[in-house]
């Protein structure tokens, strides 16, 4: 992975929350990606750090966003 990100910019894309993709990723998600983004991309994370997180409700099952 570290050649890689050396020549291209690498994200992290999952549609958990962000403990359920650190777990599968053995607790380093946040450290070995510059971008992360859980849950469908409603969260991202940059270099660490939160950066944007959006709600999004649901009204009898058809998906409402704000």
């Amino acid at each position: 992975m570290g050649k890689v990100n050396e020549r291209v910019v690498v994200a992290l894309v999952g549609g958990s929350d962000l403990k359920k993709i650190d777990e599968q990723m053995n607790n380093k998600a946040l450290t070995k990606f510059e971008y992360v983004f859980s849950e469908n991309g409603l969260v991202y994370h940059r270099n660490g750090e939160l950066v944007s997180s959006q709600v999004r409700k649901v009204s009898i099952g058809v998906p409402v966003s704000q």
